[in-house]
């Protein structure tokens, strides 16, 4: 399980407790959505690929049903708008939303990360 996390940002592996830093990502991840009111929905107790695969699931829905709601996610969680157009230029829909569900988990990671080191 660590290993699939590891994709996201090596640094987990330096931490005694990394589920806390895992848990603590995608509770980041639901923070900020409900700050832009959408609702993500991943099972803290499926395995880490699985709830990676339902963050890309969810933005898959978003980019394909309502994709005026992403740029809001992207702000919130503070992800560049042009980067995220570029991954959806340069991938298919499915691969593109399994490439941005890594990097906002990536970038969600770094404010859990960023919080730690400095409160």
């Amino acid at each position: 399980m660590m290993e699939a996390f590891s994709s996201i940002d090596s640094r987990i592996t330096r931490y005694s407790n990394p589920q806390e830093l895992i848990d603590a990502t995608f509770a980041q991840l639901r923070k900020d959505a409900v700050m832009v009111n959408l609702e993500v929905e991943v099972d803290g107790s499926m395995e880490l690929d699985l709830q990676v695969e339902a963050v890309s699931n969810w933005l898959f829905d978003i980019v394909r049903n309502r994709p005026n709601e992403l740029s809001g996610l992207l702000y919130r969680v503070d992800f560049i708008h042009a980067k995220a157009q570029n991954i959806l230029a340069k991938f298919s829909l499915k691969e593109a939303c399994d490439e941005l569900a890594i990097q906002i988990l990536r970038r969600e990671f770094a404010k859990v990360m960023l919080r730690r080191d400095y409160s």
